[in-house]
């Protein structure tokens, strides 16, 4: 919070899923009582699942980061940047994404999660550290652990597009999120 403090304007690339969520409510808190102004910080998403839609009904993680992050603190929807996994052309939407972060000054903080197999956002182990935002393949483990949202494994979606880590390598500030006995090794 005190970078933020720091930097009213700071460009922040936001994760979903179960770890940061603790997160997202303690910086929540802090907006409605004042002990923090979220309201000039742009906030990036950092993957979603291919085809996602802004309104679809299903596992949706943009409305995932606006029910437990953006309403809550609030944060006004001008300052927050979807990564449209439902573009005709989703590649092209990875890259003006990249564009976009780039015209703004960078990523100051981005805010990650890591999976079971070691994942950060959809960059699968083995993604080239200088990889750009792109359309990816789920692993296996992706898929597994992600069925606990869509109700069966089958049903997970087999791609997604995710900010690479190229992009995420060059943030000024990381805070890396692990939580649970399960992703201890």
């Amino acid at each position: 919070s005190s970078f933020i403090n720091e930097k009213a304007d700071a460009n922040l690339v936001v994760a979903t899923g179960n770890t940061p969520m603790g997160a997202y409510q303690r910086l929540a808190s802090m907006s409605r009582s004042g002990l923090l102004d979220l309201s000039r910080a742009r906030f990036f998403q950092l993957d979603a699942y291919l085809g996602e839609r802004a309104d679809s009904d299903g596992p949706n993680l943009y409305a995932w980061i606006l029910r437990d992050l953006i309403e809550p603190a609030g944060i006004p929807l001008c300052n927050v940047h979807r990564l449209s996994a439902d573009a005709s052309d989703p590649a092209k939407a990875g890259r003006d994404l990249d564009r976009l972060i780039g015209e703004v000054g960078g990523v100051d903080l981005a805010i990650l999660g890591l999976g079971l197999n070691g994942h950060v956002g959809f960059n699968e182990p083995g993604t080239s550290s200088s990889a750009g935002t792109r359309v990816v393949d789920l692993s296996h483990e992706t898929l597994a652990s992600n069925a606990e949202y869509w109700g069966q494994e089958h049903e997970v979606p087999r791609q997604g597009i995710t900010v690479g880590l190229g992009t995420l390598v060059e943030s000024r500030q990381i805070l890396l999120l692990v939580s649970g006995a399960h992703k201890s090794a």
